[in-house]
């Protein structure tokens, strides 16, 4: 029995900063994947070294990255994991740019299916984003790590007023659940400290985090109005339905019709059934599915007109959901990285979906 315990004390905690962490990793593996593509695009594709040598981006991504695994090994405050969280996503995003040539004998670096695979990742990183920021009950030991990861703001000489305020109703939680006698004993030695009147606190001075989530919630509140329908996310619901309609669509037309177009719209309505029945079964189902998802969103933005709004935000939230998890996969597959931009649009489109269904269960 000794040892179970142990074992379960031993687990794994969250950090009370870890969805700032994630989210840095997240924007910087992002930027730095479509600045790197973007950049090479632009400049041709240029190297680094002479005839025998060849010092390619994956080198300086792994440099980056674990330059970026030194710094929480090295320090304690949250400055490090911070620059931690940015250096790591710029440096795996360096690295896994070059999957392609990880993955094929003949190191080739615009292998179809290397866009995808990045994809992967990146929905992985989401994931993790979303289980990580994802809200559950938190035991007394998970407490009293959060308020000894805050107390740097004492040690540091930045405490504030809202901060104690944070730390002591962490406090309260410990005490409604701790049974054990030397956590809780900790853990009143800790609130004695932190409730001082000698204590020198400070303005509470919010951070770029800090900043940007009060605005967001700011933004949701105006976007989302008490006994107003959102009718500019139903139209958005429509755009992305109709877009995702008219692209199958009119790309079996071109095709049908052997049309010329400009090289933009050749290059967005090309179809690949003259390759192989393998290439020719996966367009069709990236066609097919591109349309029924298409429909399901500008169905879910009729219900949202005609007032069955959980009925709309349901099929709107799932049918985003599906594609951009599976037949996004096949978008860049054929597509590359030039569906980057309509891919970030249905992302913002299917958060601002999940507030809008958040709105509901409040109200």
């Amino acid at each position: 029995m000794a040892k179970k315990n142990r074992r379960k004390a031993r687990q794994l905690v969250f950090r009370f900063y870890a969805e700032r962490y994630i989210l840095l990793l997240l924007i910087s593996f992002a930027l730095s994947l479509s600045f790197t593509r973007l950049f090479l695009e632009i400049t041709g594709y240029p190297q680094i070294g002479n005839s025998e040598l060849h010092f390619a981006h994956v080198l300086w991504g792994g440099l980056i990255w674990f330059s970026g695994s030194l710094l929480p090994l090295i320090f304690a405050n949250r400055r490090a994991f911070d620059l931690s969280a940015i250096l790591t996503g710029i440096g795996f995003g360096l690295f896994i740019d070059e999957v392609g040539k990880f993955i094929t004998s003949s190191n080739n670096y615009f292998y179809p299916s290397a866009a995808p695979i990045i994809y992967v990742f990146f929905l992985i990183t989401i994931l993790v984003f979303q289980l990580v920021r994802k809200q559950t009950p938190l035991t007394a030991r998970e407490h009293l790590y959060r308020i000894l990861e805050q107390f740097e703001e004492l040690i540091e000489g930045d405490l504030s007023d809202i901060e104690r305020k944070h730390i002591a109703d962490e406090f309260i939680e410990i005490n409604n659940k701790e049974k054990l006698v030397n956590l809780r004993q900790l853990a009143a030695g800790l609130y004695k400290i932190i409730q001082d009147n000698n204590q020198q606190l400070v303005p509470h001075k919010p951070d770029f985090f800090e900043k940007v989530t009060d605005k967001w919630n700011q933004v949701i509140a105006s976007l989302f109005q008490e006994g107003r329908k959102p009718v500019w996310l139903f139209i958005l619901w429509s755009f992305l339905g109709l877009i995702s309609i008219l692209h199958p669509v009119a790309s079996l037309y071109v095709f049908r019709n052997n049309l010329k177009l400009p090289w933009v719209l050749s290059e967005l309505l090309a179809l690949n059934f003259g390759s192989t029945t393998e290439i020719r079964f996966l367009e069709s189902l990236r066609l097919v599915g591109e349309g029924v998802l298409g429909v399901a969103l500008v169905l879910a933005s009729g219900l949202g007109f005609a007032g069955k709004t959980s009925a709309a935000a349901f099929m709107a939230y799932f049918g985003n959901l599906i594609m951009l998890v599976f037949i996004n996969l096949l978008v860049f597959f054929f597509d590359q990285f030039s569906a980057i931009i309509f891919a970030s649009i249905q992302l913002v489109g299917l958060l601002l979906t999940n507030q809008y269904r958040e709105y509901l269960k409040i109200h």
